[in-house]
C-alpha cells in the first residue's frame, strides 16, 4: 500500500508539472509565435531581421544544449537506432525515460524555430520508447513481458502508433507491423486522440483529414495524365536519390570535422548556431525569402501546394489576399515558375544540412514539401500548356495542379525513404482516394529508381554511424544466385557432442567468447546436428536452449540467404551438408559478404569456389556413400519398403543437386 501510495503521488506531480508546462510548450511550438515577434518590429527592417534571426537561435541553441546534456541519444531522427533494435541488436540507451524527456523537450523548440526539419523521425522513437518503458513497468506484473519478441512486437507497435500520430494515418502506421490486428487498433486509438485533441481545443469543429483538399470526384484525372505521373515518379526516384547522397556527404563531412576537433565542432552550440543564423538569413521574408515563401511554414506550404485553384492564371492570383499564405507566391518582379524553382532549389540543400544537426529532427516533412512544391510546379506548367485543358468526349476537364502536388510529395517521400506506405499515408492525410492509382504508380516507379541508385536514408544513417545492420542487395544482378552460402561461412565451428565429458565443455567454453555451442551426434565426419534436452539441462542448466535451430544447406544462395536472416530476423544459422555440420553462417559473416567483397552497389564479384561449380563439380564418391547411409537410416526409421524413387524435388528439398535422375534406395 505504500508503494501504490508513493505511484500515486509520482503521478500527481508529474500531471501538475505537465499543466503548468503546457503553456510554455503550446506558446514555443505554435509557428505564430515567429511571426508574431517578426511583426512586432514591423516599423523597422534591421529589427524585423533581428527578431526573425534571435527567435530561431535561441530555440535552436537551447535544444542543442539539452538534448546534449540530458541524453545525446536523443539528438537525429531515432528511427536507425530503433530499426537497428528491431533486428535483433537492442540499444538500451536509446529507449531510456532520460531520452524521451530530452526528445519531447527537445523537438518542442526545433518545431517552433521552423527550420527545415520534420518530426516524423522522433515521434516514432518516442513511440518505441515509450513502448519499451511500457514493457519495463508491465514485467513487474506479468513474466511474459521479459520476453524479447514481446519486447520487439511493443517496439514495432510503438513505432506504427508515432507514425500515426504524426500524420493521422493509422493504416500508413500499420503498414510496419506483424502483428496486425494489435498494432492496428493502438495505431487507430493514437491517430484518434492526436486528431480529437484539437475540437477539444475548439481549434477544428470536427474530425478530418489533416490537410482537407477540394479536388473534383466526378472525372479526378484523364487518362493522358497518367504518363506524366509515371514521369513525375521516376525524376522523383532520381531527386530522392540524389537528396541521399548529398545527405550523406555532409554528414560524412561533419563527423571528419568532429574527429579532427575542429573550432565549429568544439560544442554542439557553434554548429546549430551557424546553420539556424544561415538559413534563418536566407529565408528573411523581406530579404532573399521573398523569392521562396520565406515567412510560410511547413504546414501553410502544403495547404498552399494543394490549393485547388491555379496559380499560372495571372486573374486568380491577382485575387490573393496579401492577408492569405497564398499571397506568399505572388511577386510583382517574378512569376511562379521562378519562386517554385528557387523554393524547391533551396529548400533542397537546406533540408539536407539541417538533419545533420545535433538536435531531435526528421526528414520526411521536408521532403514531403519539397515534393509538393515539385508537383505543383509540374501542374502549373501543364496548366499553362493547355489552359483549355483536355476534351474528353466533348466535355473538358482542367487541369488540377493541386493534384500534381499530392502526387509529387508521396513520390519525392517514397524515393528517399524507399516505403510504399507513403502513398498510403498522403491519401490519409488529405483524404484523396480518387487519385491512388497515380499515387501508387509514381511511389513505385520513385521506389525503382531510387533502390538502383542508393540505399534510404535511414540505412545510409545506419552505416554514417557505423550500427550492426544486414545490408540489402541491388535488384536487377544474377551474380547474387551464384553466390552460395559455403563462400562465406566461418568453417571453424566449435561444437559439443552427445559424449562429450564436463571437462570437456569447460574447455570449449574457456576457449572464447562464445555465445552459442551446437550440440552434435558425434565428432568426425558424420557430424549430425542432434538436440537433446538432458544434456544440456544437467551440465548447463541456466543456459537457454533452442530445440530447432535454424540451418542451410551448403549450396543456399545469397540472395536466398538475405531473405531469410531479413525475414526470420536470425542472428545466426548453421550450415549442413547432409545433415553434416560443415559451418555457421552469421550477420558479420553475411554482411562481409555484400560489401566486402562487392561494390557498394550490389553483389558484381565472383568467388574461386564459383568457377568450380561452373564446370559441373557438385560432389565427391564420399558424399554418395553418405546420402545412400542418410537414405537407408531414412528407410529404416520410416519403416517403408525398399526401392522407393526419390525425385528431383525431395532430393533438392535435403540440399542435394545432379545434373541427371536417379532411382536410389
Amino acid at each position: 500500500s505504500f508503494n501504490l501510495f508513493i505511484k500515486k503521488q509520482i503521478i500527481q506531480i508529474i500531471i501538475f508539472c505537465f499543466n503548468k508546462l503546457k503553456p510554455i510548450f503550446r506558446t514555443i511550438q505554435n509557428p505564430l509565435s515567429h511571426s508574431w515577434i517578426y511583426n512586432l518590429a514591423d516599423s523597422h527592417v534591421v529589427l524585423q531581421y533581428l527578431a526573425w534571426v534571435t527567435y530561431s537561435l535561441f530555440l535552436m541553441c537551447f535544444a542543442a544544449g539539452f538534448a546534449n546534456m540530458v541524453s545525446i541519444q536523443a539528438t537525429g531522427s531515432g528511427i536507425p537506432e530503433t530499426k537497428t533494435s528491431l533486428r535483433g541488436v537492442m540499444l538500451q540507451e536509446y529507449f531510456t525515460f532520460r531520452t524521451l524527456v530530452s526528445k519531447v523537450i527537445s523537438l518542442t523548440c526545433v518545431l517552433g524555430s521552423e527550420l527545415p526539419v520534420g518530426k516524423e523521425g522522433p515521434f516514432v522513437h518516442v513511440g518505441s520508447v515509450c513502448a519499451a518503458l511500457l514493457c519495463r513497468f508491465m514485467s513487474l506484473f506479468s513474466g511474459i513481458y521479459k520476453n524479447k519478441a514481446r519486447n520487439e512486437e511493443m517496439l514495432t507497435v510503438g513505432c506504427a502508433v508515432g507514425i500515426s500520430c504524426c500524420f493521422a494515418a493509422p493504416i500508413g502506421g500499420e503498414r510496419t507491423l506483424t502483428d496486425y490486428w494489435r498494432g492496428f487498433l493502438s495505431a487507430t486509438f493514437g491517430a484518434f486522440i492526436f486528431r480529437l485533441l484539437p475540437v477539444w481545443n475548439r481549434q477544428e469543429e470536427t474530425l478530418t483529414a489533416l490537410y482537407a483538399t477540394k479536388y473534383r470526384l466526378d472525372f479526378p484525372f484523364d487518362l493522358y495524365e497518367l504518363p506524366i505521373f509515371a514521369a513525375m515518379g521516376i525524376v522523383c526516384g532520381f531527386g530522392g536519390a540524389f537528396f541521399v547522397y548529398l545527405y550523406g556527404k555532409i554528414s560524412l563531412f561533419v563527423k571528419k570535422q568532429k574527429a579532427k576537433n575542429s573550432f565549429l565542432m568544439k560544442n554542439c552550440f557553434l554548429y546549430s548556431a551557424l546553420v539556424s543564423v544561415l538559413i534563418s538569413t536566407l529565408t528573411f521574408p523581406p530579404g532573399f525569402g521573398q523569392f521562396m515563401g520565406g515567412r510560410l511554414t511547413k504546414k501553410d506550404s502544403l495547404i498552399s501546394f494543394f490549393d485547388n485553384r491555379t496559380w499560372s492564371n495571372h486573374g486568380i492570383v491577382a485575387d490573393f489576399d496579401n492577408d492569405d499564405h497564398l499571397a506568399a507566391w505572388k511577386h510583382p518582379q517574378a512569376n511562379v515558375f521562378i519562386i517554385l524553382s528557387v523554393f524547391i532549389i533551396m529548400k533542397f540543400w537546406m533540408s539536407a544540412l539541417s538533419i545533420t544537426l545535433p538536435i531531435p529532427c526528421g526528414s520526411f516533412v521536408p521532403i514531403f514539401v519539397i515534393g509538393a512544391a515539385f508537383g505543383r510546379l509540374v501542374g502549373e506548367g501543364l496548366a499553362t500548356l493547355f489552359p483549355d485543358g483536355f476534351n474528353v468526349d466533348g466535355h473538358i476537364y482542367h487541369i488540377v495542379p493541386g493534384a500534381y502536388a499530392v502526387i509529387g510529395a508521396a513520390a519525392l517521400a517514397a524515393g528517399v525513404t524507399h516505403t510504399i506506405s507513403t502513398g498510403v499515408i498522403m491519401m490519409e492525410l488529405t483524404g484523396q482516394i480518387n487519385y491512388t492509382l497515380p499515387i501508387l504508380i509514381s511511389v513505385i516507379l520513385a521506389n525503382m529508381v531510387s533502390q538502383s541508385l542508393q540505399p534510404s536514408i535511414y540505412d545510409t544513417a545506419i552505416r554514417i554511424k557505423k550500427l550492426p545492420y544486414l545490408p540489402m542487395l541491388s535488384w536487377g544482378h544474377r551474380e547474387k544466385y551464384n553466390i552460395y552460402v559455403e563462400d562465406f561461412m566461418k568453417r571453424d565451428v566449435r561444437y559439443i557432442t552427445l559424449n562429450s565429458t564436463y571437462r570437456d565443455m569447460i574447455k570449449i567454453l574457456r576457449s572464447g567468447n562464445l555465445k552459442t555451442l551446437p550440440l552434435v551426434k558425434s565428432a568426425g565426419t558424420n557430424t549430425h546436428i542432434h538436440t537433446q534436452y538432458t544434456l544440456i539441462s544437467h551440465l548447463l542448466y541456466s543456459c537457454k536452449i533452442d530445440p530447432a535451430p535454424f540451418q542451410l544447406v551448403e549450396h543456399t544462395s545469397l540472395h536466398k540467404t538475405h531473405t531469410m536472416f531479413s525475414v526470420l530476423n536470425l542472428d545466426y544459422a548453421y550450415v549442413t551438408s547432409i545433415g553434416r555440420l560443415i559451418g555457421a553462417v552469421s550477420l558479420k559473416e553475411l554482411r562481409e559478404a555484400i560489401e566486402g567483397c562487392t561494390p557498394a552497389d550490389g553483389v558484381r564479384l565472383r568467388p574461386v569456389l564459383s568457377t568450380f561449380r561452373d564446370r559441373g563439380v557438385r560432389g565427391t564418391r564420399t558424399e554418395t556413400i553418405a546420402l545412400h547411409q542418410l537414405l537407408e537410416h531414412q528407410i529404416s526409421r520410416s519403416g517403408l519398403k525398399r526401392g522407393v524413387l526419390y525425385t528431383d524435388c525431395s532430393l533438392n528439398a535435403m540440399g542435394i543437386k545432379r545434373s541427371s535422375p536417379s532411382l536410389v534406395g
